[in-house]
């Protein structure tokens, strides 16, 4: 069954992979989003909210925003307190922009991604990376995977399935 929602899937981080399905073809990549030495550190917030805005305007021109789905990996684990400063940084600039053209977004565990893709919620990255490859993606790297496989997720568990 086909619907006419749109999935667009994030794995937040400095290198965030991201994977989109629209108008039944997969897209994926990763932004990098570290910033250069002359940059200040909130640059790496803006160049996100830049890439969101690009990935939209590339990938969704002429689509009824209210049909995009977007899904990000939700890290509920604790972290390196640097790690988590940046992790809510890109999940507050996703949020923010997400509001502000009123897409519907959810977060999915770590471990239920994982889970979903591969059987097992403690697999790691090779094993995230060669599910992923089974079906028919070649990511650049584990984040780019991470996206993909919850677009896969994302995918499965909407109102109707996207085919």
């Amino acid at each position: 069954m086909i619907n006419k929602q749109s999935v667009i899937a994030l794995d937040l981080g400095t290198t965030c992979g991201w994977a989109l399905k629209h108008n039944n073809r997969t897209y994926s990549g990763v932004f990098k989003l570290a910033p250069t030495r002359f940059d200040s550190y909130d640059q790496r917030f803006i160049t996100f909210r830049k890439n969101l805005q690009e990935l939209l305007a590339k990938r969704f021109k002429d689509v009824d925003l209210n049909t995009v789905q977007v899904f990000y990996e939700e890290v509920r684990q604790s972290q390196a307190p640097d790690a988590a400063h940046m992790y809510g940084g890109y999940k507050t600039v996703l949020t923010s922009f997400c509001l502000d053209r009123k897409l519907s977004y959810k977060g999915v565990g770590v471990t239920t991604i994982k889970k979903f893709i591969t059987g097992t919620g403690s697999a790691g990255k090779d094993k995230v990376i060669a599910s992923v490859r089974k079906l028919g993606h070649y990511p650049e790297d584990d984040n780019e995977a991470d996206a993909l496989a919850l677009l896969y997720y994302g995918l499965a568990y909407l109102p109707e399935n996207v085919v």
